[in-house]
């Protein structure tokens, strides 16, 4: 008797979807409308609208696509955000256009022990450079700079947040910004 209520449960229990929901596969450029939070969407159509911004611009500077440094865009709203991924779609798009990038501070550490690692252990092939070159990393002509931050306020009847993006492209000698601009995304959502 013990085994038929155990089969009736388990029947009961996966007929009535208490199992596994069906998994989807959805196109990642799709527009996401499921909340008032950071999306996918903001991801992709802000970093858009930033790079054509910037390729757009008038900055002379930027025409024989000098090498950049990019530091991490700053979170600044009350939300996790992966702004790491912000930072490398921003880099990925401006990579596609032919600009070249230098590690940064964090990243280069790592890079001088390796070299270091190469040129002691004798184990590597020494790279050939061409004649007049000195070995080194290349040193940036510019600094990308960016942060998110959010506004957002609620009643009993709305939530409304305000996500604003701003990237700043610094030249590093003269210490000036040669391009800015900002992406504003205001959501709403009855409550």
């Amino acid at each position: 008797m013990k085994n038929i209520a155990m089969v009736a449960v388990t029947a009961l229990f996966l007929g009535t979807g208490c199992g596994a929901k069906e998994v989807k596969r959805i196109n990642p450029n799709d527009v996401e409308g499921v909340n008032t939070k950071w999306s996918r969407t903001d991801i992709q159509e802000t970093v858009e609208l930033m790079v054509n911004s910037m390729l757009e611009s008038q900055a002379e500077d930027l025409r024989g696509k000098p090498v950049i440094i990019i530091d991490p865009v700053a979170n600044e709203t009350t939300e996790y955000i992966d702004t790491q991924n912000v930072t490398d779609l921003v880099r990925n798009k401006l990579l596609g256009k032919g600009f070249t990038f230098t590690v940064t501070k964090k990243e280069r550490r790592g890079v001088v022990d390796e070299i270091e690692e190469q040129d002691e252990s004798g184990v590597f092939e020494k790279e050939e450079l061409p004649p007049g070159e000195k070995p080194g990393l290349t040193a940036p002509k510019f600094t990308l700079k960016g942060r998110v931050s959010s506004i957002e306020k609620r009643n009993s009847d709305v939530k409304d947040v305000y996500y604003q993006l701003t990237l700043q492209l610094y030249k590093i000698r003269k210490g000036v910004i040669v391009w800015s601009d900002t992406k504003k995304i205001a959501k709403q959502q009855d409550r």
